[in-house]
């Protein structure tokens, strides 16, 4: 293995890492923007600015974890074709 090829085999392995990393951080913004989305519709609340408060962060969080999810995607795919290309011409 050349020198770039070894580097882009690092990079990759950071990679993975970093998208574990996000993934497992996606995860738990969409279960806390569901549990808050369940908190607000249980309790029985005045439409106060924390009710209001609530449901926009938990919508911002639900978003949030879409993008990551999303951009996740697209790493894996670059990820994906960087190896075959390493394949191709090792």
């Amino acid at each position: 293995m050349d020198r770039l090829s070894f580097q882009r085999h690092l990079l990759i392995r950071e990679i993975k890492s970093f998208k574990k990393e996000l993934s497992d951080f996606s995860t738990d913004c969409a279960f806390m923007s569901e549990a808050f989305n369940d908190l607000i519709k249980q309790e029985s609340h005045e439409i106060d600015s924390t009710t209001i408060g609530l449901q926009m962060f938990s919508q911002w969080v639900a978003n949030k974890s879409h993008t990551f999810d999303r951009n996740m995607r697209d790493i894996k795919e670059k990820t994906d074709n960087i190896l075959i290309l390493d394949k191709n011409y090792s």
